[in-house]
């Protein structure tokens, strides 16, 4: 059986882009490439991810809205700090099961929505969302 399931590249100093054909992963549950060089905007494909229920992209220079990851209704763990992301976080409503969401040193705006406020108010969920100086709400 030739199915990837897990692709973990953390503190490789990966550098350039994720590729688009990343979405052709249609079983991947965990990513990890935190903690390396990569940049630009997400491929819209990552949306394709539907089983990833732990996505780290973490401490790289990542730009540009990630509206596409509000498909990935499986996600128990998200982990985009240290980016430059620039999104409302509306991609976040759909996350219920979600257990970790940190999202700290990025560029979020807007309020937080209130189905993500009382989400991060669960005993079980952790989340972080310092350091994006445009967004409102209570989400720390």
């Amino acid at each position: 059986d030739d199915t990837v399931v897990e692709l973990s590249l953390s503190g490789r100093g990966l550098t350039g882009h994720l590729p688009e054909s990343i979405g052709n992963l249609p079983h991947l549950e965990y990513f990890n490439v935190g903690g390396n060089a990569l940049s630009g905007q997400l491929p819209a494909s990552m949306g394709n991810l539907k089983s990833l229920t732990d996505l780290r992209l973490y401490r790289n220079q990542f730009t540009g809205p990630v509206s596409m990851l509000s498909s990935l209704t499986s996600l128990e763990r998200l982990k985009l700090y240290g980016n430059q992301f620039t999104d409302s976080l509306d991609f976040l409503s759909g996350l219920s099961s979600s257990k970790i969401i940190y999202l700290s040193g990025n560029d979020f705006y807007g309020l937080i929505p209130p189905a993500v406020a009382e989400l991060c108010a669960k005993e079980t969920t952790t989340c972080a969302f310092s350091d994006n100086s445009r967004l409102c709400g209570d989400g720390e």
